[in-house]
C-alpha cells in the first residue's frame, strides 16, 4: 500500500505541475492580447519583455520536464518490479491471505491508478500507462 501511495503522491505533484503550466500558459495568452492595444513601439517593448519572460519559463520547464520524467520511468519500472516478484512467488498451504483477497486488493491498486490517469491532466495517457492501471 505504502508503494501505491508513493505513485498516487508523485502522480498528484505532476499534476500539479501541468496545473501550473496552464495558468502560467493563460497568463501570457493574456499578456500578449494586452499589448494589441498599444502604439507600435510600446507594443514592440512589451512584445520584447514578454518574450523574455517566456524564455526564462520555457528554461525552467526543461528541468522539471526531466524530473516528470524520471519520476514516472521509476513508476513504471517499479510496477515491473513488484509484478515479476509477485509471479516469483512460491505458493504454499499456510498463505494468510487468500486468492481472492489478494486479487481484490490488486484490483483496489488498479482502480487508485484509474482515479490518477482519469483526472484532467491523464486522460490522453499512453497505452503504457493504462497498462499499469489493468486496462
Amino acid at each position: 500500500v505504502s508503494s501505491i501511495d508513493g505513485f498516487i503522491q508523485t502522480m498528484q505533484t505532476i499534476s500539479q505541475c501541468f496545473t501550473g503550466l496552464q495558468a502560467q500558459l493563460r497568463d501570457f495568452l493574456k499578456q500578449q492580447a494586452a499589448t494589441k492595444n498599444l502604439d507600435k513601439k510600446n507594443r514592440l517593448i512589451t512584445e520584447a519583455t514578454l518574450k523574455h519572460k517566456m524564455d526564462v519559463y520555457y528554461g525552467s520547464l526543461k528541468s522539471k520536464a526531466a524530473k516528470i520524467r524520471e519520476r514516472i520511468t521509476n513508476a513504471l519500472q517499479v510496477f515491473g518490479d513488484v509484478e515479476l516478484q509477485i509471479s516469483c512467488l512460491h505458493l504454499n498451504d499456510q498463505v494468510e491471505i487468500s486468492l481472492e483477497a489478494f486479487r481484490q486488493q490488486v484490483e483496489q491498486g488498479h482502480e487508485y491508478v484509474r482515479q490518477i490517469l482519469d483526472c484532467d491532466h491523464f486522460k490522453d495517457s499512453g497505452p503504457e500507462m493504462r497498462a499499469i492501471a489493468g486496462d
